[in-house]
Order: structure tokens, then sequence, then C-alpha cells
């Protein structure tokens, strides 16, 4: 029996893609006008968070970058006739550990940028990435 996992790489790649920076699915929130005014942010909060994302951008799209390569070499593995249970899961492992530092670095940053808000600001964002949410 043949196993594909191009849709299983399809769907990764997707999620990794929106991974949000701080509130779910809302990008550089930072950046967007009207939460910005909603959270009453400085632009000195507004310059903080930008540099925490971007001690943190070259990290998270390395990670995405070794995800993908791992995924397809675990891809190929199944693929192989030749390849034992053995080395299909020691890639396996290696994707899941590599999916879990990309969740550790990405919950870094935001504990970070968490950091330059205010308890309200914090409240207010939440709230409004709730709100977000749940029109989808």
């Amino acid at each position: 029996m043949r196993i594909s996992l191009w849709p299983y790489l399809i769907l990764m790649i997707l999620l990794l893609s929106q991974i949000s920076v701080f509130a779910g699915g809302m990008g550089k929130w930072w950046k967007n006008k009207e939460i910005v005014t909603k959270l009453q942010l400085t632009s000195s909060q507004v310059d903080n968070i930008e540099k925490v994302f971007d001690l943190h951008k070259a990290k998270l799209n390395e990670t995405k970058q070794n995800i993908i390569q791992k995924e397809r070499e675990l891809n190929k593995k199944y693929k192989d006739p030749k390849a034992n249970k053995q080395e299909i899961d020691e890639l396996a492992d290696q994707v899941d550990l590599l999916k879990l530092q990309l969740r550790k670095i990405h919950r870094n940053m935001q504990l970070e940028i968490r950091e330059v808000l205010s308890p309200d600001q914090r409240k207010m964002l939440y709230d409004e990435w709730s709100n977000r949410k749940h029109k989808k």
C-alpha cells in the first residue's frame, strides 16, 4: 500500500503560513491602525514589538524551512520500499521535535511581546482576537 504525504505536507505548509505573531490570525497586528488605536499603543510600544518580532523572525522562518525539509525526507522514506520502520520513526520524531521547537520560539516571542503591553492592552488585544476568531 502506497501512502502519500502530499496532502499532509500541503496542510502543514498552510498551517505554518498562518502562524500568528501574537494574537491568532491577526498577523502584524501592531501595524494595524484600527488595533493600534483601540489599544492606544504608543510609538515606542510599536517599535519595541517590532524589535521583538525581528529578533525571532529569522529563527521562526529557519525552523519552518527545516520542518518542510524534514517532511520531504519523511515523504521520500515512506515511498522507499527499502526503508524500515526505525528510519521512518526517527524522521517522524525529528519532524515532531522541530514542530515543538517552532511552538516554543513562537510562544517565547508572544511572551516578550506581551511584556510590552499593559494589562489593559493585553485584555483588549485578547478580546479583539476573540472577536475576530468568532467572526470566521
